[in-house]
């Protein structure tokens, strides 16, 4: 048996991803973002000698989910798209502000998750999440 190959790749250290929202850019807005997708397991069946429980992959549930900072410009904006459950297109490209090749995940989105706080002495941020609005889900295409 072989030994395990090992690749080596760079640790990001600075933020250079192009998030953007109904084709407005927000990157800066965001402390941190990112896709959570998951799917649900299903029973495949009923009673089987081994006694092991068969499962299958069932329904897809995605997100874009982040932290976003106080900045009362996009809270006013990000929360009437959230109160009155607006369709919105967001994209995600990592390290897209410096290389526009790279992969771009999109998706329309409702706001989910919108709870601006502020707390004293501190650059504050909050919690955001965003869920799909149709069945395309959030796709991965080729940047530009």
């Amino acid at each position: 048996m072989a030994p395990p190959t090992f690749t080596s790749y760079p640790k990001r250290a600075t933020k250079r991803d192009r998030i953007s929202a109904d084709g407005t850019d927000y990157s800066n807005a965001f402390r941190e973002f990112g896709i959570n997708s998951s799917k649900s397991t299903e029973d495949a069946g009923g009673f089987n000698p081994t006694g092991v429980t068969e499962t299958v992959p069932g329904a897809t549930t995605q997100s874009f989910v982040g932290q976003l900072y106080n900045i009362p410009e996009i809270i006013a904006e990000f929360y009437d798209w959230h109160i009155n459950d607006t369709v919105v297109e967001f994209q995600w490209q990592i390290d897209g502000l410096v290389d526009t090749n790279g992969d771009v995940f999109y998706g329309n989105v409702t706001i989910a998750e919108f709870s601006p706080v502020s707390t004293f002495g501190t650059v504050t941020s909050f919690a955001f999440s965003a869920i799909t609005a149709d069945s395309d889900g959030i796709q991965l295409a080729a940047g530009t």
